[in-house]
């Protein structure tokens, strides 16, 4: 473990005149053991550091919270920090005040996931706002807590980047004092690399039966369980479906997800698989649609974009970032996240006529949400 001397404040200029090392603050990129995860946020973290290493030419290191102190190479090569810290709460200010002290001379941080550095914010850092995960079932104290601290990082920093506009304006609506902290944000949504997808399949109509896919953590808030009614419904009416439902590799879920299709007696129109961060791209060449049913927390998902660029229209819902992703009509529908419109939306979008015309307007979003745009607005901003 290595100390630097540590600062309160970065230079309010430019990074790109000074900054030679970059810091980035995460609660988790690794295990707390070290031992190798997935996810959105894994995913944003990573390209992240490989295109400041890469493009940008700057030395990154992973700053995260673990069960004791270790130092680790990800899977591209990135230096990773494991500092022991709480890991029973979102939210260590221990944790923040260790990074705090690593942050020396000629280096820069960016707050991925902000909770855990609160209230030890260096002035005039960077942050990266994955998206809100407040707006859920939690407790009033709860919600309390993440708008101050939430309030605190775009106070704090020079810079806070967005991937979707949801948060910026809650964070308008909160406070007129807000306003300044609004307008400093930049908004950027989540990206995907199209060399990993397959070449989009020419058809000119849905399988029979509809193949829809699900690929997401089964946790509660992602909406596995919706997914499963909805299709039960869509069943019950007679209406040929088949669901796929992938998840991370290493996480859990699959047999709960089994057990309730049993429940719903749609088993055999269920498939349960789990998939790394590359081997997912794989299984959108099978499906015509996806499915992203999520009841909270939720940003530009990359299961919605990936859908969308690989040809699928989407049925989301009315969550978070989801909107900025799916016109309604024009690439998939925008429902409440309720089995009923869920399973009508999709049997709408089953519709021959309606469903080419969808799955050619996804097509035509390719180029604007590729990680080729996503690193070039990504660098300008690292930059700046």
């Amino acid at each position: 473990m290595f100390a630097t001397l540590s600062r309160t404040a970065l230079p309010d200029v430019p990074w790109d005149k000074w900054a030679k090392r970059i810091f980035l603050h995460v609660p988790l990129h690794l295990s707390p053991e070290g031992v190798a995860t997935s996810g959105g946020r894994q995913r944003n973290v990573r390209d992240m550091a490989k295109l400041i290493y890469e493009k940008w030419g700057r030395e990154c290191i992973i700053l995260q919270k673990a069960s004791k102190n270790w130092e680790r190479l990800d899977s591209c090569g990135i230096p990773v920090i494991g500092i022991k810290s709480i890991l029973s709460a979102y939210g260590d200010p221990g944790f923040g005040h260790a990074t705090s002290r690593f942050v020396g001379k000629d280096d820069a941080i960016i707050y991925v996931g902000h909770e855990d550095a609160w209230p030890f914010f260096v002035k005039n850092a960077k942050g990266f706002h994955v998206g809100v995960w407040w707006d859920g079932p939690f407790q009033s104290y709860k919600k309390w807590l993440a708008g101050i601290r939430t309030e605190a990082l775009f106070d704090a920093c020079r810079s806070v980047l967005c991937v979707d506009t949801n948060i910026i304006n809650w964070l308008r609506a909160r406070s007129r004092t807000n306003q300044d902290s609004a307008n400093r944000a930049i908004y950027i949504p989540n990206c995907v690399d199209l060399a990993m997808l397959p070449d989009p399949i020419r058809r000119e109509a849905p399988n029979k039966p509809f193949r829809l896919l699900f690929a997401r953590r089964y946790e509660i808030k992602r909406g596995p369980q919706l997914a499963l009614d909805a299709v039960a419904l869509l069943n019950k009416r007679g209406f040929p479906v088949e669901l796929i439902m992938s998840t991370a590799e290493g996480q859990t879920g699959s047999e709960a997800i089994v057990k309730g299709a049993h429940e719903r007696g749609i088993v055999s129109l269920v498939r349960v698989c789990e998939n790394d961060m590359d081997s997912i791209f794989s299984l959108y060449a099978a499906a015509d649609a996806a499915i992203v049913p999520t009841l909270w927390s939720e940003g530009t998902s990359y299961s919605c974009i990936e859908a969308i660029a690989a040809g699928l229209p989407v049925v989301t819902t009315t969550v978070g970032g989801l909107p900025n992703l799916v016109i309604p009509g024009f690439n998939g529908y925008v429902v409440p996240p309720h089995a009923e419109p869920i399973a009508k939306a999709i049997a709408e979008l089953a519709e021959p006529n309606k469903w080419r015309q969808c799955r050619s307007n996804c097509l035509s979003m390719r180029a604007a949400l590729s990680k080729l745009e996503w690193n070039r607005r990504i660098l300008e901003w690292l930059k700046s």
